[in-house]
């Protein structure tokens, strides 16, 4: 997983997670390599063409939810249509209704589903990077990488890029 600090572009820390698997009790720390800032190191993997024009928007809150219900689960299966996001894996799921306001929706037409795959680990840090924030966005990439946003302010953002698994 690619993790970058954007503020004002280009971005001021990009940090990879290596082997970040949290113990049961949940208060190790994760792993990180600092890479340098230089975006032109780093082009394939902070400009891979974000496709902004589907998406899904969660409350940090409701998020929060999701990372708990997948703490211990590294492989998490997102499918999304336009009415619902469907977090899963082997041994449960977590379905958001936009038509219940529990997310928003967009450039989904009826009838098509998009499916990516995430890793909530390290939750911890996935936790304080929504406390942060009102909302996390999350997006697919032309080349069917996934990423989540967080905006701070109009200024800076949380970006976490997600390889193929």
């Amino acid at each position: 997983m690619l993790f970058t600090l954007v503020y004002n572009n280009p971005p001021r820390a990009v940090l990879a997670f290596r082997n970040s698997f949290i113990t049961n009790d949940d208060q190790s720390t994760f792993i990180c390599e600092m890479m340098s800032s230089d975006p032109d190191d780093h082009e394939d993997d902070i400009n891979c063409n974000i496709d902004f024009k589907s998406f899904v928007s969660i409350d940090s809150k409701e998020f929060q939810r999701v990372v708990e219900e997948f703490r211990n689960i590294i492989t998490v299966y997102v499918f999304v249509t336009n009415l619902q996001v469907r977090f899963t894996c082997a041994l449960k799921e977590i379905i958001l209704s936009q038509v219940e306001e529990q997310c928003i929706i967009g450039g989904i037409e009826d009838g098509q589903e998009i499916q990516f795959v995430i890793t909530l680990h390290p939750s911890r840090f996935f936790n304080e990077l929504s406390s942060q924030v009102g909302r996390v966005w999350l997006y697919r990439t032309s080349n069917a990488r996934s990423a989540i946003f967080a905006p701070i302010n109009s200024n800076a953002q949380f970006v976490v890029y997600f390889p193929i698994m």
